[in-house]
């Protein structure tokens, strides 16, 4: 991992604390220049790093990118972000077949869709949009249950977020009887065991106001925060079925 990522982490760890160079060159083993660099090279990336002589570099309350670097450190997968991509589902299942678990999240998606095949609204700024591909040794017939596992912790940690205001229905989550989260569930299956291989959950969360039609969650969290607890929570939703 580059220093520049891993001072994105600790930056945002930090949630708008300041942290001197020196802690960060001592911790990461480098020199201060080299820390001074890379935050030069993060700012240039777009981040909005505050720096204040001897206070040292703060991640400003504004500045919410998606970092992979960040994400990984908080899920222990392996996690590519975009700003946009057509579907992180599409995405996912592709890397997948590459990698193995992995996880997709994205700013926005250009073609995004629920279960029947619609358009499912990605703008950014608007939400968070992921997609978490995890291997399964369970039978074909577990679909369903899978299904129901990943749909049920993803409903759990959006009413956790809302404080208790939404209500799911299948895979789509309400809020105030407008649509706030929607889970699409795919999977892999090999037919000459009748083995569900893999399966890929995408979730799109809306965090602001998207349509009139549409509702969303207020929540304080930055958005790399939310999508780490979105695929620790679809981990544990399928731990039981890797043993099938």
């Amino acid at each position: 991992m580059k220093v520049k990522d891993y001072i994105i982490s600790e930056l945002e760890r930090a949630d708008g604390g300041f942290i001197s160079g020196e802690q960060l060159a001592k911790k990461l083993n480098v020199t201060r220049q080299s820390v001074w660099k890379a935050i030069k090279s993060l700012q240039s990336d777009g981040y909005r790093i505050d720096c204040v002589t001897n206070r040292g570099y703060a991640l400003g309350r504004e500045c919410d990118k998606l970092s992979s670097a960040v994400l990984e450190e908080r899920t222990g997968m392996y996690v590519e972000a975009y700003k946009e991509v057509t579907s992180t589902n599409t995405l996912a299942k592709e890397l997948f077949l590459k990698r193995g678990d992995c996880a997709i999240a994205a700013e926005s998606q250009s073609d995004g869709r629920t279960k029947d095949g619609q358009n499912f609204p990605s703008p950014k700024d608007k939400g968070v949009y992921v997609s978490c591909a995890f291997s399964l040794n369970a039978s074909a017939d577990c679909r369903r249950q899978v299904a129901e596992a990943c749909e049920s912790a993803v409903a759990g940690l959006i009413a956790k977020l809302s404080g208790g205001r939404t209500q799911r229905r299948g895979n789509r989550i309400f809020a105030d009887g407008k649509q706030v989260c929607g889970i699409l569930t795919e999977g892999i299956v090999n037919l000459d065991s009748d083995e569900l291989t893999c399966i890929i959950v995408g979730t799109g969360v809306y965090t602001a106001s998207v349509a009139e039609e549409l509702g969303y969650v207020e929540c304080a969290q930055r958005r790399n925060e939310l999508i780490a607890d979105i695929c620790n929570a679809l981990r544990s939703a399928i731990s039981p079925f890797k043993k099938i």
